[in-house]
């Protein structure tokens, strides 16, 4: 029988950055999370009702994720390129960490 070969994730490389990168990181991190608030707003705003709901809490579930997250990767030295490639590739998980956050904030 052939054996199943495994999957290579690319590791993430932990090191410390330097003060321009880190400059730069904190910049286009806050660029990234003013276009993804803008696009999901206009997202709310040009669909109907039972879809919006359903575009908020998905929104909302995947930037508190985010948030959760990304003071570790900060803190880990991590750029915002390998962070974001993580994240699109483990949406999932990140959109069911944050949906009970999200969860509670639309419906309470």
């Amino acid at each position: 029988m052939l054996a199943k070969k495994k999957a290579v994730q690319p590791e993430i490389q932990w090191r410390p950055m330097s003060g321009k990168a880190v400059i730069y990181d904190l910049f286009s991190r806050t660029i990234i999370v003013v276009i993804f608030s803008v696009s999901c707003l206009a997202g709310k705003k040009l669909t109907v009702w039972p879809l919006t709901v359903l575009i908020e809490i998905l929104t909302q579930s995947l930037l508190t994720a985010f948030y959760c997250f990304e003071y570790k990767t900060a803190a880990a030295g991590v750029d915002t390129t390998t962070g974001l490639m993580n994240f699109e590739k483990q949406w999932i998980y990140w959109f069911g960490f944050g949906f009970p956050f999200a969860a509670t904030q639309y419906f309470f």
